[in-house]
Order: C-alpha cells, then structure tokens, then sequence
C-alpha cells in the first residue's frame, strides 16, 4: 500500500517570519565588499586621513 500523504511529505511549521527584504549573499561578495572597504581605508590613510579605531564590547 502506497500512499502520497505519509511522513515522508510532512513539513514543519515555520512560526519565525523572516526578515523583509533579506537576501542571501555569497561569501565571495561578502569578501569582495570587505577587500574594498579595506582598500578605501588604506588609501584614506595613505592621503593623511587619521582612523581612530572603537574598541568592541566584546573585546573586553
């Protein structure tokens, strides 16, 4: 006996929404956007820029 209703198809319950608008990004994206901070950053230094860098909470 066969039936297309067994546990097999059974699908939980999502309670939790989401957050609106949220797309997935690709960890290559992700490094491509810090290695660009990171450039901008740099050159602002290179150019006499002062960076002042705001210790975490969590580092303490």
């Amino acid at each position: 006996m066969s039936s297309d209703a067994s546990w097999k198809t059974a699908q939980q319950v999502s309670f939790v929404a989401g957050p609106t608008g949220y797309v997935p990004t690709h960890p290559a994206v992700k490094a491509a956007e810090a290695e660009a901070i990171r450039n901008d950053v740099e050159a602002f230094k290179a150019a006499g820029g002062q960076v002042i860098a705001i210790p975490s909470p969590s580092a303490r």
